[in-house]
């Protein structure tokens, strides 16, 4: 395996392991980008000893351009039949919206960075107050974990 196939593969399981932590590669110890590299290198044992290997397919700097609906997910609201929240990337951020099925007309309700809420989710287990004054915080995890689920993350930037 190159150097570059392993540094992309460790940084993949630590992306898996840890939920979207790519962003902090380059701020990691040696030691730990070094441990994250052996594990890189388990797997790539493993994958061998199933018939395969890692191929670079493609420029890692250029991420293919999404061209489908910035909406992952739209549900109906309980208490009002006539009104979707919906998840949706915005270019930069992702939003929580409501969307008036009648005339299409959508409210931003609050929009977030996964940085962001990956910190405050970070502050609710760490038993910080500040998120519970955080109006919508549990809509905030929801779409989070929305956006993880459908592997989302990988509209942006």
């Amino acid at each position: 395996m190159t150097y570059d196939a392993r540094i992309a593969l460790a940084m993949s399981l630590r992306d898996e392991r840890l939920i979207l932590s790519r962003f902090e590669w380059e701020t990691l110890a040696k030691g730990a980008q070094e441990e994250w590299c052996r594990r890189a290198d388990h797997v790539e044992r493993l994958l061998k000893a199933h018939g395969y290997m890692l191929v670079q397919v493609g420029d890692p700097k250029r991420k293919p351009v999404y061209k489908g609906s910035t909406v992952i997910v739209s549900n109906q609201l309980a208490h009002e039949p006539g009104t979707d929240r919906r998840v949706r990337f915005d270019g930069d951020k992702w939003s929580i919206v409501t969307a008036d099925k009648k005339t299409g007309e959508t409210t931003i309700e609050q929009s977030f960075t996964i940085a962001e809420a990956i910190t405050v989710a970070g502050m609710i287990l760490a038993g910080s107050p500040e998120p519970a004054q955080r109006a919508g915080v549990g809509r905030l995890l929801a779409a989070m974990i929305e956006i993880y689920r459908l592997n989302a993350d990988g509209m942006t930037e």
